[in-house]
């Protein structure tokens, strides 16, 4: 939580600040699981996609690492 923020905000906005952010930890430990899944499945497939970089491991490993890349928001 950015605490300037929660300064500027007026009463009703800090109580639905503090009222809402349990939430915001289960949307972000849902992205922490999915980065790690991610990062395991790229792991463990990189090495076959290097040898056939054409075919279906390098397209997995591809589209697994944009999805990475959007939840590191790079």
């Amino acid at each position: 939580m950015n605490l300037h923020n929660y300064k500027q905000q007026s009463a009703v906005g800090k109580a639905a600040l503090i009222l809402t952010y349990p939430f915001a930890i289960g949307i972000h430990w849902s992205e922490w699981r999915r980065m790690k899944t991610l990062q395991r499945l790229i792991k463990r497939w990189i090495s076959a996609a290097c040898k056939n970089p054409k075919g279906y491991e390098a397209e997995c490993v591809q589209e697994w690492s944009e999805e990475l890349r959007e939840i590191y928001g790079k």
